[in-house]
């Protein structure tokens, strides 16, 4: 599942920019050519991380099957830790429990 990218000027969901039946590679490069970072529930990131490195980088939720209230109140609540390691240029994956 591909939740949603964001970058530096706000959020746009997959579906708003074109990708809502791309593959998960497509999405990476847009993410990478656009300079956004992908958030998702979809563990294949991590190997598209691994594999290609960074950018883009990757927040991984790990909330289950969560509402979204509960992703949005998680996002919320661990903002600083998130921007504090996606500023950090060693960092390419932040994972949110």
């Amino acid at each position: 599942m591909k939740l949603i990218a964001f970058s530096n000027l706000g959020l746009s969901h997959v579906v708003l920019v074109g990708f809502e039946r791309a593959d998960d590679y497509s999405v990476w490069n847009f993410a990478k050519a656009n300079d956004y970072v992908i958030l998702t529930k979809d563990d294949d990131f991590t190997i598209l991380l691994t594999l290609l490195g960074y950018p883009p980088k990757v927040i991984l939720l790990k909330l289950g099957n969560s509402a979204n209230q509960a992703v949005i109140a998680a996002l919320q609540t661990q903002r600083e830790l998130i921007e504090k390691e996606l500023a950090d240029a060693a960092v390419g994956l932040v994972a949110i429990y």
